[in-house]
Order: structure tokens, then sequence, then C-alpha cells
């Protein structure tokens, strides 16, 4: 019985070991500066977080002389919910690659049909300054038809996802609270979907929809709160790596 003891002691031993050794090695690599302890110190900075027409909140970033756009999806968002009915899908007219820093997502890809007898359309998206606001316009195509999902994939924290220019897509964060950071050109990430598939009874021809100097206070405590929360060496390193990949595909 001391013997069992004595190797279950070993092991906790030898873990720890581990343990101390990794984080040696992490802060060792990342130095006294990292990607999120910068990000870290500019969420707390609440005029800079916005809401999104999705219904989460977002800030943006620069590091590295990259341009990145960090999003938090809510656990529970019904307005999120509300309007993935109305908008099943989006598509970015530029190379879309996102980090998970923390909780799920699922990346879902949609073909749009064009059949005149479709209950959706195709909307452009527009910027224009209405009333000395920046506003966003959904723009109606004369194209109709429907939705068909051909793919779906879970992404995980700590791992990330690209998506080609005009391909059709969607994100759900499956009920947790989810962080991602994007990044894109950095003349274009600012800009919003470049095309939406929505229902055609949604919007007439041109329709302002959303003020982009929005903000949400309860959101955006929330976002900072759980910033604040992510201590994870691993993760911490993990999006330096990313990054880096970034700088050596420029």
């Amino acid at each position: 019985m001391k013997l069992f003891f004595f190797h279950l002691y070993l092991i906790f031993c030898i873990s720890e070991l581990y343990s101390a050794v990794y984080e040696h090695k992490c802060e060792a690599l990342l130095g006294k500066s990292s990607a999120l302890k910068e990000i870290l110190k500019s969420v707390e900075d609440s005029q800079q977080i916005k809401r999104h027409p999705l219904g989460l909140v977002y800030m943006n970033f620069d590091y590295k002389g990259l341009k990145f756009r960090i999003h938090f999806y809510p656990e529970v968002d019904t307005d999120f919910k509300q309007k993935h009915e109305e908008f099943p899908a989006h598509a970015h007219d530029w190379y879309l690659n996102s980090f998970i820093l923390k909780g799920k997502l699922a990346n879902h890809i949609y073909e749009f049909i064009v059949d005149s007898n479709g209950i959706y359309s195709k909307y452009i998206t527009k910027r224009k300054l209405i009333d000395g606001k920046d506003t966003s316009l959904m723009v109606k195509s004369e194209l109709k038809g429907y939705v068909v999902k051909t793919y779906e994939e879970l992404i995980h924290a700590g791992q990330s996802y690209q998506m080609s220019s005009q391909i059709n897509h969607d994100v759900s964060n499956l009920k947790f609270n989810t962080i991602t950071i994007v990044h894109g050109p950095r003349d274009r990430i600012e800009n919003e979907a470049a095309t939406s598939i929505g229902r055609s009874d949604r919007y007439e021809t041109s329709t302002p929809v959303f003020n982009r100097d929005r903000t949400d206070s309860k959101l955006t405590r929330e976002f900072q709160k759980q910033m604040r929360s992510l201590t994870s060496k691993e993760i911490e390193l993990k999006l330096e790596h990313w990054i880096n990949s970034l700088l050596i595909d420029l």
C-alpha cells in the first residue's frame, strides 16, 4: 500500500515539474509582450467596443502591423438567433482567417440556389453617413432563391479556420461565451459582409439597418470580464504562433 501511495506522489511531483517547466518555456517564448497581453490592455477602453449588426460586440486591434477584429459572442443572445433566422448566411469579399480565443464555434457553409420563387434575396452591404452617423445599408438585389447547407465544422479554442472570398457562411457559438480574433486585409476588415442572404420580405430596395457607432454597455462589460478570465499560457502561445504565421505569409 505504501508503494502505491509513493507512486501516486511521484506521478504528482512529475506532473507539477512538467507544468512548471512548460510555464517557464511559455514565458521565455512570449517575453514581456504578447498579442494577448496587448488585447487585454486594449479591451479596457470601453469606447472602442461597438455593437455588431448580428448582435455581438467587437473591437478593432492592431498588432505587429496587422489589422484584426475581436468578436465576442455572448452565451445567450436571442437577438443574434433572430438575426440568423432572418439572414442565414453572408459572404466577405476578402480572405478571412479567424482564431478562437475562448469557447467554440460552428462554421456553416451554404450554397445560394437562384430561384425566382425563393424566399431569400441577396443584399449588398454598403456604408453611408446618415445624419452624421456611420450607417450600414442593405441594398436588395434582383437575385432571389433559397439556401442549402453544404458543410459544417466545429472549431475549439486554440484552433483557427479560414474562409475564401465570396463563400456564403455563418457561425453559431453553441451556447458558449466565445471570443474570436479575425484577420483580414487592412483596408477591408472594417467593412461588414459584402453580401448577405436574407428574407426577401425583410427590407425594401435600400434600407438603413444599423448605426455602426452604437455601443452596448452590458455586453461590453461581459466581454471585458470574459477577456480578463483568459489566463491560459497555451492559448497565449498558440495565438502568438498563429499571428507569426500570418506575418510569414505576407
